[in-house]
């Protein structure tokens, strides 16, 4: 397995890739990875996983279990025209299963006639793992089991704190648990998928 090219390393420490893996295994399964990687956030502290100004999709991951995720209050606002989703899903650690790495190089397979996209899905992942990450840092998650348990939901079918009107109130964080929650996506999840990017 090859490591992150060397133009792109820098200081930064590794950290969790749980997010960034949940991320990339949406490029991945989306059916337009080079669409997926322009509309990815350039800033991993941007409010949105993926954006356009028609479409908002914000990707949670859990491996508790349980499909409880923390939100801001701000990542459930969708565009004033267009659609917002929160991508859930759960993921289980498996020894022989699929890594960040791995996820990267088949999309950056994917996407070899577009050097632009390509560029950033490395810029991206070595600022979110830093320069010092290695194989032996890459946690491995079962792609079936992710992609089974994958739930594509409308921004308004997540639970929340009533709105506040106060504007001195703001940053709000919380967790909400979408276990018991049904989505109003009438889609499956790989379908309701590909139609976010083709049409956002």
């Amino acid at each position: 397995m090859a490591t992150l090219p060397s133009r792109m390393l820098s200081s930064k420490s590794a950290s969790d890739t749980r997010p960034l893996w949940a991320e990339l295994f949406i490029v991945s399964k989306c059916g337009n990875p080079a669409r997926a990687l322009s509309l990815w956030h350039e800033d991993q502290f941007d409010r949105f996983d993926f954006s356009s100004s028609s479409m908002r999709l914000e990707v949670k991951s859990s491996v508790r279990g349980i499909r409880a995720h923390e939100f801001a209050l701000e990542q459930l606002e969708p565009p004033v025209q267009g659609h917002g989703c929160v991508a859930s899903m759960l993921l289980q650690a498996l020894t022989r299963g699929v890594g960040v790495l791995d996820l990267a190089q088949s999309i950056e397979t994917a996407v070899q006639s577009a050097p632009r996209v390509r560029q950033k899905l490395w810029c991206n992942i070595t600022t979110a793992l830093g320069g010092d990450f290695s194989d032996k840092l890459d946690r491995r998650f079962d792609p079936v089991f992710a992609e089974k348990n994958l739930i594509i939901y409308s921004m308004s079918d997540v639970p929340r704190p009533a709105t506040l009107l106060d504007s001195r109130v703001t940053a709000i964080r919380f967790m909400s648990d979408l276990t018991s929650v049904a989505t109003s996506v009438r889609s499956a999840s790989l379908p309701a998928l590909a139609s976010i990017f083709r049409h956002g």
